[in-house]
């Protein structure tokens, strides 16, 4: 059974027919992904400007206290 291009046709038609009277759904299908888009390309833009970072050395370890000072200069 081979599909004819006059069914899908068809059903393409019936589908969109009924998209026009659902409004909800073509805004799903339309702004969902728009807004999506947005909030993952904010979070993983990786653009970390004004970012407070400290090290806290309780400990006072000689390779921790070398890596702050070359990070320092």
């Amino acid at each position: 059974m081979s599909p004819s291009f006059g069914r899908v046709g068809v059903v393409a038609l019936r589908v969109i027919r009924q998209l026009k009277r659902d409004r909800r759904t073509i805004g799903l299908i339309v702004f969902a992904p728009i807004v999506l888009m947005i909030l993952f390309g904010y979070a993983l833009s990786g653009d970390m400007s004004g970012v407070a970072l400290g090290l806290v050395d309780d400990g006072g370890h000689a390779a921790l206290r070398a890596h702050i000072d070359i990070k320092a200069r």
